[in-house]
């Protein structure tokens, strides 16, 4: 019987990029993990060195690092040239732009300025840096976690879009790895996901690939095995994921919008929510995306945790609460989720009984 193949997850943020090897012959202090700034962020300030005209090929990106700046460059003078798949890292709609000033095309034949291959996933890179340290590779699954609001229908909010897709999954089945679709498995409005799935087989053509949305993922690094209610919360840079579970069973799911948060605003709607009480309209007019409730529950009897870069605003809530950390790395909940997501999906593992090879 041949090695068991390592597993390569990247949780792929607005602010870095969480990078864990699962190797099933190491214990977790053991395996390589890497915390680096995210692929928005170092495409942002290599365009800030630019004083040229830019021409950007590639991949489907998170492109909120990307789009200030290409604004300013555009107002400097500079013409800013994108293909289409290109282009859909910063907007979903193409129309929109163009309205920014940028091109949608191919690179002139007498282009002289910047030319830049956008990339989300770089595991040659990856594998080139490890292999200065002897490490043998060997990945057999590659994870990918990345926001993706879907491509909405025109004219439809883009918010209501991204959860009228979560609403739709939880009432077929309410678990946490609905959310993990295995290459064949991503639905087409998610650009982003395919976009990555493809950079990824590109480079590991055997390998199975798996996507989840970031605020899943999260959610899965912090589940429990023994099944108690429990709420858990992300609470990352852009979009706040609050989720009732019991028994392996999503109660109810709530999304946020982190930075129309205040302590006292999170506290209300997260008792709301809870008790049942809140309503996705509400919530939708709060500045977030929504909620839907099955089963309401009581607070005092829920075990919170709660994760995420911006999870200190959860101290002024003055709630009940642990910072989930598994295997005491906050930075590596949301690989660990995209690994257990994979093991589950492959039948290697459950949450009622973990082998000594699983997370």
């Amino acid at each position: 019987m041949g090695k068991r193949k390592n597993i390569l997850a990247i949780d792929i943020g607005a602010g870095t990029q969480d990078i864990l090897i699962f190797d099933p012959g190491k214990t977790m202090e053991g395996m390589i993990s890497l915390v680096l700034p995210s692929p928005t962020l170092f495409f942002g300030e290599r365009i800030k060195r630019c004083k040229d005209d830019i021409f950007f090929e590639g991949d489907t990106i998170g492109g909120g690092g990307i789009t200030s700046v290409l604004k300013r460059h555009i107002k400097s003078g500079h013409r800013v040239i994108m293909t289409r798949g290109a282009a859909f890292s910063v907007r979903d709609n193409l129309e929109e732009v163009e309205a920014l000033g940028i091109e949608i095309g191919e690179i002139p034949e007498d282009f002289k300025g910047n030319r830049f291959r956008l990339r989300e996933v770089d595991i040659e890179l990856l594998r080139k840096f490890l292999n200065n340290f002897e490490e043998d590779f060997n990945i057999g699954a590659v994870a990918l976690a990345v926001q993706d609001h879907g491509t909405p229908p025109l004219n439809t909010s883009a918010r209501k879009f991204r959860f009228s897709n979560f609403e739709s999954l939880l009432k077929k089945r309410r678990t946490p790895l609905n959310f993990a679709y295995w290459e064949d498995e991503i639905p087409q409005q998610y650009k982003r996901m395919r976009s990555a799935c493809q950079a990824a087989k590109e480079q590991l053509p055997q390998a199975r690939c798996l996507l989840m949305d970031t605020s899943f993922s999260a959610i899965v690094g912090c589940m429990e095995e023994d099944g108690k209610p429990s709420l858990l919360v992300n609470v990352g840079n852009n979009h706040t994921l609050a989720v009732l579970l019991a028994k392996g069973k999503i109660d109810g799911l709530m999304e946020l919008h982190t930075l129309s948060l205040t302590p006292e605003d999170l506290r209300d709607q997260i008792e709301k929510f809870v008790r049942g009480t809140i309503t996705n309209d509400e919530v939708f007019e709060r500045g977030g995306h929504g909620a839907v409730i099955f089963t309401q529950h009581f607070l005092k009897e829920l075990s919170i945790k709660v994760t995420g870069p911006h999870r200190e605003i959860f101290r002024e809530t003055g709630l009940p609460f642990e910072f989930s950390a598994p295997y005491g790395n906050m930075m590596m909940t949301g690989p660990i989720g995209l690994i257990r997501a994979v093991q589950v999906k492959l039948g290697q593992t459950c949450y009622s009984k973990r082998s000594e090879n699983s997370l």
